[in-house]
């Protein structure tokens, strides 16, 4: 397809095999069958703001569905480069049945509440700027509406379309693969959704309040309220992340000041500030400061007495004996906090060791697979940007939590008359993964 093109530093393998992985998995409530059928009504959603380079891959892509749209709606939130007038040419020029309306200033939030409000069909199908869609996308999304019983959300998928190693790298650090994901658990990102109207209606709609991270709040209401929701793996929503690392710390500040703002997660970022202000120096205060501490508390092992002792020898060979007994002589007590101190430097290095795994394995993992035909030497310098990845996320979340949290605080009472987040064992059980 001409909007799929890829660009010359990336290995067309990755994608491809990306995609042989988000059709493999088998679902418990997708239908498999490849006839088009058209029993429910569906209007496709988006917002967008200055997505001039990327609102025509969209486009493009929604016209090439296998089940078209009834209706297409895009609400542009103040768009300054020119993304509303691709909008309004491929309305005039395209035969998709789209409808744009311009809402300057208006959140990602209110942007999806003006769309499904305007939008008369039973089914309403979300995505994002952006992204590019399968061609079955659609057909694969609302098909659960057809079968007995019928769904009432639809959890699609989404896949990393990445063009450079460091977006190699960031789609297999943060995103998981359909192998991954517990259906039973999984909270699809609103650039792969479907529900029905009417529960968005019950849900009073997206959070308009909150700027970031809205899709998983209304993801958690979703599951409060025990719907019927299906997961389509083959649902498939493509999109490319982040182009850079300062790009992808702003995007986790975002992400994490939301979570602050809707009182989600606390114990997750709890336990991550605990693990990097805590746990993390302590054991690196085991590990390093235990061998200094052996040296400077234990003169006899330090370099100075190592000095005097072998002085000792070459000037008094008469008496080797002596000069023995100086290297070997140890207090008792000097032995037992040598001991000791090196097996908390032992523990503290275990522990470390074991936490490296846990935090890089996974992702190390999935980045593997995904680049298997590549050659060693660039699979590897791909790897070399998994921890930096991983750390600076979990900095960018630190940083913007409180933020969110001292949001919530300042804004409170007008807090008291919205919808109350999911109770916190939701929050617990449920994640992305």
């Amino acid at each position: 397809m001409a909007f799929c093109q890829k660009s010359k530093l990336y290995l067309p393998t990755y994608f491809e095999h990306a995609r042989s992985i988000s059709r493999s998995s088998n679902s418990r409530t997708m239908s498999k069958s490849v006839t088009v059928t058209a029993t429910v009504t569906v209007t496709v959603i988006a917002t967008v703001l200055n997505e001039a380079d990327t609102i025509s891959n969209l486009l493009e892509s929604l016209a090439h569905q296998t089940r078209r749209p009834n209706a297409v709606i895009i609400v542009d939130g103040g768009s300054i480069d020119g993304t509303v007038d691709i909008l309004y040419r491929w309305q005039s020029e395209h035969d998709l049945p789209l409808q744009v309306i311009e809402a300057a200033g208006a959140n990602i939030s209110q942007g999806r509440n003006i769309a499904i409000s305007a939008a008369e069909t039973e089914v309403i199908a979300g995505t994002d700027a952006g992204t590019w869609l399968a061609p079955d996308w659609l057909q694969n999304l609302t098909a659960p509406f057809e079968q007995d019983p019928p769904a009432d959300v639809v959890a699609g998928f989404f896949v990393a379309d990445p063009q450079t190693s460091f977006e190699i790298a960031l789609g297999a650090t943060t995103l998981p693969i359909v192998d991954d994901v517990n259906p039973d658990r999984f909270l699809p990102s609103s650039r792969s959704i479907a529900f029905r109207r009417s529960v968005w209606q019950e849900l009073d709609g997206y959070p308009e309040w909150l700027d970031f991270g809205e899709d998983l709040l209304f993801d958690l209401w979703l599951r409060q309220e025990d719907y019927r929701v299906a997961f389509a793996p083959d649902a498939v929503a493509y999109f490319r992340p982040r182009r850079s690392l300062r790009r992808f710390f702003w995007q986790y500040y975002r992400y994490a000041r939301g979570d602050g703002k809707a009182d989600l997660w606390p114990l997750r970022h709890a336990i991550r500030y605990f693990t990097y202000l805590v746990a993390a120096p302590t054991l690196l205060k085991w590990a390093i400061g235990s061998s200094l501490d052996e040296r400077t508390r234990n003169p006899s092992t330090g370099p100075l007495r190592q000095a005097q002792d072998v002085a000792s020898m070459n000037s008094g060979r008469s008496s080797g004996c002596r000069a023995q007994h100086a290297i070997r002589a140890r207090p008792t007590g000097e032995r037992a906090l040598s001991e000791t101190l090196s097996k908390r430097r032992n523990l503290a290095g275990l522990l470390l060791l074991a936490g490296a795994i846990l935090m890089f394995r996974p992702p190390i993992q999935r980045l593997w697979r995904l680049t298997r035909d590549w050659p060693r030497s660039r699979r590897l310098r791909a790897l070399v940007w998994v921890p930096l990845i991983r750390v600076t996320g979990d900095v960018a979340k630190m940083l913007g939590y409180p933020v969110g949290r001292w949001w919530r605080r300042q804004h409170r009472r007008e807090l008291r008359h919205v919808r109350e987040r999911p109770p916190f064992r939701l929050t617990r059980i449920f994640d992305r993964s």
